[in-house]
């Protein structure tokens, strides 16, 4: 609207053929930063009741969700071609299971051993992803993670199918992977596991690094593999993700 009122200003003396630029101030990008935290209302429809083999996670396969603010958006990755949860996907939660209960197991995938201060948040499984649906580019600047209760509880005691990751050499990551259209912009590896010291509870990691990105994805590493793959359980709880 500066420049609008300028260039009329301009156009009343006779012989003027050009204005001048508005103000140092006006010509700044103007910079928008959004958090998504998944705790308005809207969320609550997207929660799973059981947490394993529920029907919005475990039914027709058309599981997404969208943040109406940034269009942040998930669906079921669908690796395993059933439509289930189980085969990659983000789903939201609010599950707390303390550790002054039973051991986690996978029916308790969708819970986090302590909260973070918030009501609701995210949790990723195998190979998950989110992008923007409008397909623009923005910086994630950071977002929160912690590991699951049933990770933790895996991490820490092993079981049936996983060794527990307490050794010198253990490790256990997720690997986040930046990407515009195909193009890689970049990776962040979150380290839940480092040497056998486990990072407990939640803490902002930065995804500046992966620089403008219309789509992350996250994958899992660790110490722990076997003929197919990673035997560690692969999920991962994140809140409060910082767009710019």
């Amino acid at each position: 609207m500066k420049q609008w009122r300028f260039a009329q200003k301009a156009m009343l003396f006779v012989g003027m053929l050009a204005f001048t630029a508005c103000s140092s101030d006006d010509d700044e990008p103007v910079v928008k930063k959004s958090t998504v935290t998944f705790e308005e209302p809207l969320w609550l429809q997207y929660i799973d009741s059981p947490q394993y083999y529920g029907p919005l996670l475990y039914g027709d396969g058309t599981y997404s969700w969208t943040d109406p603010v940034t269009t942040l958006t998930s669906e079921l990755s669908n690796d395993y071609d059933d439509g289930f949860y189980w085969g990659g996907g983000i789903a939201i939660s609010n599950y707390i299971h303390s550790s002054d209960l039973p051991s986690a197991t996978y029916e308790q995938q969708l819970a986090v051993a302590s909260s973070n201060g918030s009501k609701n948040f995210a949790v990723a499984c195998s190979r998950a992803y989110f992008y923007f649906k409008d397909n623009s580019t923005h910086v994630i600047e950071s977002i929160r993670v912690s590991p699951t209760a049933y990770v933790l509880d895996i991490i820490k005691n092993g079981n049936d199918f996983s060794q527990p990751l307490t050794g010198a050499s253990d490790y256990y990551s997720v690997i986040a992977t930046g990407y515009v259209g195909d193009v890689v912009t970049g990776k962040v590896e979150i380290r839940f596991v480092d040497n056998g010291v486990v990072a407990e509870g939640w803490r902002n990691v930065s995804l500046a690094s992966l620089g403008q990105v219309n789509r992350v994805e996250f994958t899992y590493d660790g110490s722990d593999k076997g003929a197919f793959g990673l035997n560690t359980p692969q999920y991962f709880a994140f809140d409060d993700v910082v767009v710019n």
